[in-house]
């Protein structure tokens, strides 16, 4: 399954050109960092060329790289910039070809120079200040890239990821879900709830045994059964509001299934891990069919892609097509293949347990 994902990883890089690579880059020289996809793209570059992947891309990925980690040394960017979305890949990225011996070691020296020099208060966008602050995921971005740079032995701000994470509790609702919308009670996009506990599990598998571990690690066991339960019976998330069309919101799912499959295989319930990892292939599948499609596209629907049909104006393609192989990696990250999968069960089948779930579920 590992090696799945970085196939699935490669043909979500497939979507830029060479010639798309370099516009980028360009527009990037000339209005400095703007978004997170550029750092985003040139960490998926870099994976991909560590796994022996795309090495035609070697000559830019040098030069990307430098720039990337010489923005990211910028403080007051712009709002927008979201260094704390991108400096956690950045660093997998550089740990990757390290472990492949992919570049030289100069150059890993000159960059992790660079990453170590960080200061979260002035090169991050979203600072906590207090428990009581009304700040939403940003915040754990900024936690887990933080604690990607103690990981990795690159920084050591330990208050500052406690401080990130102290805000974050009281939008988990009594299932363990992420409430992102707190001036909406209705409106809470699910993608937004993956996503936070994404970067939650990420967090845990990395080593976070901080102040908040015992809360972070509950809130996910409660929510990964309830998630398995809502899966769709094609292996897609159920439902979306906000942002349900991007193609990168099953790579979620999968690492947060990694995780659990990771926590049921070590407490000796091989059944329900088994569970989780077959969800995992039902997602992987599916997503592999969206990658498959002629043109390809970053959300999924059939409308013709000029009518931006589910895709708000932030999500441009730029920035979120490279997000599917960002996710991708995370999965990567939590995969263990040592757990087995089964064959998916066919979909009438899939249909009707979900469907008992549920019933199951609301009748308690």
């Amino acid at each position: 399954m590992k090696e799945k994902y970085i196939e699935l990883m490669e043909k979500a890089l497939s979507a830029y050109t060479d010639e798309h690579i370099q516009r980028y880059f360009n527009d990037v020289k000339t209005n400095g960092l703007t978004e997170h996809g550029f750092p985003r793209l040139t960490a998926n570059i870099g994976i991909l060329m560590a796994h022996g992947r795309r090495k035609d891309l070697m000559p830019i990925f040098m030069e990307i790289m430098e720039v990337c980690c010489d923005m990211f040394l910028r403080p007051h960017t712009p709002k927008g910039t979201g260094n704390e979305f991108s400096v956690r890949e950045i660093i997998c990225c550089m740990y990757e070809l390290e472990k492949a011996n992919a570049v030289e070691e100069e150059h890993l020296l000159r960059w992790k120079q660079k990453i170590s020099r960080i200061i979260p208060e002035t090169c991050y966008n979203v600072i906590v200040k207090s428990e009581t602050d009304r700040i939403t995921n940003w915040a754990i971005f900024g936690a887990v890239s933080e604690y990607a740079r103690v990981h990795f032995g690159l920084g050591e701000n330990f208050d500052f990821i406690d401080r990130q994470l102290s805000c974050q509790f009281q939008w988990l609702d009594e299932n363990g879900m992420y409430r992102d919308n707190p001036k909406e009670l209705i409106h809470q996009p699910i993608m937004y709830d993956y996503v936070s506990r994404g970067l939650f599990a990420m967090l845990l598998h990395w080593g976070y045994r901080g102040k908040y571990y015992e809360s972070i690690d509950a809130c996910l066991k409660r929510a990964g059964l309830l998630t398995l339960k809502m899966q769709s019976p094609n292996g897609e998330i159920p439902f979306g509001g906000r942002s349900n069309q991007f193609l990168h919101n099953e790579a979620w799912m999968m690492l947060l299934f990694e995780y659990e499959a990771r926590r049921y295989a070590k407490e000796g319930n091989m059944e329900l891990a088994i569970q989780f990892k077959s969800a995992i292939a039902r997602a992987l599948d599916v997503t592999e069919a969206w990658l498959d499609k002629n043109p390809i596209r970053h959300i999924k629907n059939r409308f013709p892609t000029k009518t931006k049909y589910g895709c708000e104006n932030y999500a441009y393609f730029d920035k979120y097509m490279i997000t599917v192989a960002s996710n991708l990696y995370g999965a990567y990250l939590l995969c263990d293949d040592s757990i087995p999968t089964v064959a998916a069960p066919d979909h009438e089948t899939v249909a009707f347990q979900t469907s008992f779930h549920f019933h199951k579920l609301f009748l308690k």
